[in-house]
C-alpha cells in the first residue's frame, strides 16, 4: 500500500520462476493479489500496470539445465558459485538481453470493466447466484478477477515478445532429420524461419542490419560447444 500510494514503482516476476523451455509459466498470483486488494479496498486510488518481456540469447542457468537433462542431480545454488564457480556468471558469454514493454493499462480501469461483465452477466435469468446484479466484489467475484488479471498480464507479455536469434538456431537444429546442418545451409533454413515467423504474425529479434551469417555465428558462439557441437571443414 505504501509504495502505491507514493507513486513509486516495483517489479514483480509473476511466472515465480525460469521456464525450461523458454514458454511463458502459468502465473502466481501472490503479489497480484496484494496489489489487487490494495485497489478494490480503495487504500490506493490506482495502479498503473506495464507487462514487461525480458529474454536472453542465453539464460545463466542453462548449463545446470542440460546436466539436469541427463539426470544429473541439480547443485545447490550459493552466491559463491554463481560468481566463481565453472559456469560462473563473469565467465559467460551470454549474448544479447531484448526488453519490450506492453502499453501500459489502469487496474482501476479492468476491475470496472470486469465488474460491468460480471453484472452482465450475473443478471441473465437462470443463471447461478439466482440473479444477483450487485456490484459487490464477493469472494468468489475476487477470485476470477485474480485469475484474469494474472492471465492477462502474461497474455500481453506474450505479445510482446520476440523470437531471439538462439532460438532460430535451436529450433532449425532440433528439426534436422539427421544429425548435423552445414553451416551454409544452417542460414539458408535460419533466413526461411524468420520468414515463417514473420508471415505468421510474430516478432523476431532485430539483426539491426547484421547480415544473416554474421547472426548465425555469434548465436552458435553463444549457446557454446556443450549444445552445439561443430566440425570445422565443412561448408
Amino acid at each position: 500500500d505504501t509504495l502505491l500510494q507514493r507513486g513509486l514503482n516495483f517489479e514483480c516476476f509473476i511466472e515465480g520462476s525460469r521456464s525450461r523451455t523458454g514458454k511463458l509459466l502459468s502465473p502466481k498470483f501472490g503479489i497480484l493479489s496484494f496489489i489487487l486488494d490494495s485497489v478494490l479496498s480503495n487504500r490506493v486510488k490506482d495502479c498503473v500496470i506495464v507487462p514487461v518481456s525480458t529474454q536472453y540469447d542465453k539464460v545463466i542457468e542453462v548449463d545446470s539445465y542440460i546436466s539436469e537433462l541427463l539426470g544429473q542431480p541439480k547443485t545447490k545454488e550459493s552466491l559463491a558459485n554463481f560468481l566463481t564457480g565453472s559456469s560462473g556468471m563473469l565467465g559467460l558469454k551470454l549474448g544479447r538481453i531484448d526488453v519490450r514493454f506492453h502499453e501500459p493499462w489502469s487496474l482501476r480501469q479492468f476491475c470496472d470493466e470486469q465488474m460491468d461483465r460480471y453484472a452482465l452477466a450475473e443478471s441473465i435469468p437462470g443463471h447461478i447466484g439466482g440473479g444477483d446484479v450487485s456490484r459487490e466484489w464477493t469472494a468468489e467475484r475476487r477470485v476470477r478477477l485474480l485469475r484474469t488479471l494474472g492471465y492477462k498480464v502474461l497474455s500481453e507479455i506474450n505479445d510482446v515478445s520476440v523470437v531471439m536469434p538462439t532460438a532460430l538456431i535451436g529450433t532449425v537444429l532440433l528439426t534436422l532429420r539427421g544429425r548435423g546442418v552445414g553451416k551454409s545451409e544452417l542460414i539458408r533454413r535460419v533466413e526461411w524461419l524468420v520468414e515463417r515467423v514473420k508471415r505468421q504474425g510474430g516478432r523476431v529479434a532485430s539483426f539491426a542490419g547484421v547480415p544473416t551469417e554474421t547472426v548465425v555465428e555469434r548465436g552458435l558462439d553463444v549457446l557454446g560447444p556443450k549444445l552445439v557441437g561443430v566440425v570445422a571443414g565443412l561448408p
